[in-house]
């Protein structure tokens, strides 16, 4: 095997991530077709019971036949809060399209009307049974003058989302699989092209500088070492980076630094981090508990081999001296 080939594989993404890409995008598909399918059957309505507002537990696919409908009692992002009145004479609490609202304006005027005036033909609603929340009773039951007890009397502990169905919930499922593996897809194919991208750059740098025989020497020499292959290789010249791409040149590293970060003050990641002569930063290496042992300081020993003026640290005077730096190779003062 000769020594472009054998970086190549070390720092090109390995076949598995292909797969892996092509799996994700197959699930997507399946998930989309899936939830599409469910959602244009709609629901079997011979399956819905009747409401019951004092079911042990939400889910149930129920009907309710109105022939009452109160006015619009709580709003709530974008669900509307009724109460409803069956032919059997059961107070209910619904959520409400818009479009149902419409379709019930008999039920509305006899809602208004006396108690001797004739009831219309009942209106049939489905949707699922939810438990109502602590809020929603409270606003409700401000609406109704009653306390919250007389609230769970009148209306017990569920009421009636008609927005909900159960080809509703089933598709949503398979939607959100597939939106999972769309976004899983898009990572892992972006990883893929990004890094074979970066791969093949500085592949075709080592052979249009000559440099291949060298650095795949190097590179021999430093895998040799190593019963398994490392996440790293640091040789004399250069860091390779398995899987994803990378190969630093550690001539062009001219400021070397750690970097901690943070997040709502505490540490979760801690890196080390090259700025090059043209103003670029490198993730020269990940500092974790995994880490090889003095891997850090040999990165550090080789830069400064390569670099007797590197700056090192993070600080004001160090930002400033490769800013000088930064404007000296601008005004072609140093190479």
């Amino acid at each position: 095997m000769d020594y472009s080939t054998a970086i190549s594989n070390y720092i090109k993404p390995p076949k598995a991530v292909r797969i892996v890409a092509w799996a994700l995008l197959a699930l997507f598909i399946v998930g989309l077709v899936l939830g599409a399918t469910i959602s244009g059957n709609g629901d079997d309505r011979s399956s819905a019971v009747k409401f019951n507002n004092s079911a042990a537990s939400g889910g149930d696919y129920c009907y309710i036949d109105v022939v009452g409908l109160s006015d619009w009692l709580y709003k709530y992002d974008s669900s509307t809060y009724y109460t409803v009145l069956d032919k059997d004479g059961n107070y209910a609490i619904v959520i409400l399209k818009s479009s149902e609202v419409y379709a019930m304006s008999a039920q509305r005027t006899y809602w208004d009307s006396d108690d001797d005036a004739v009831a219309p033909e009942p209106y049939r609603i489905y949707g699922l049974s939810v438990k109502i929340s602590d809020s929603a009773k409270k606003a409700i039951a401000e609406v109704w003058g009653m306390s919250q007890v007389e609230y769970s009397t009148y209306f017990g502990k569920m009421f009636l989302n008609t927005s909900g169905s159960p080809s509703g919930t089933k598709s949503s499922v398979f939607f959100i699989i597939a939106f999972i593996s769309l976004m899983g897809w898009i990572g892992t194919g972006l990883f893929s092209v990004i890094s074979r991208s970066k791969a093949k750059k500085a592949l075709s740098r080592l052979e249009t500088e000559g440099r291949m025989e060298a650095a795949g020497s190097q590179f021999a020499t430093a895998i040799a070492n190593y019963p398994t292959e490392p996440a790293v290789l640091v040789t004399p010249d250069y860091i390779f980076t398995k899987s994803n791409g990378t190969i630093i040149d550690l001539a062009d590293i001219k400021w070397v630094f750690r970097r901690i970060q943070r997040y709502n003050f505490v540490k979760v990641g801690e890196y080390l981090v090259g700025k090059t002569s043209d103003g670029k930063e490198k993730m020269l290496l990940t500092i974790n508990k995994g880490t090889e042992p003095g891997l850090e300081e040999r990165i550090v020993d080789n830069i400064r081999a390569k670099n007797p003026g590197l700056i090192e640290g993070y600080s004001k005077e160090a930002q400033a001296a490769y800013n000088e730096y930064r404007k000296a190779v601008k005004n072609g003062m140093v190479q």
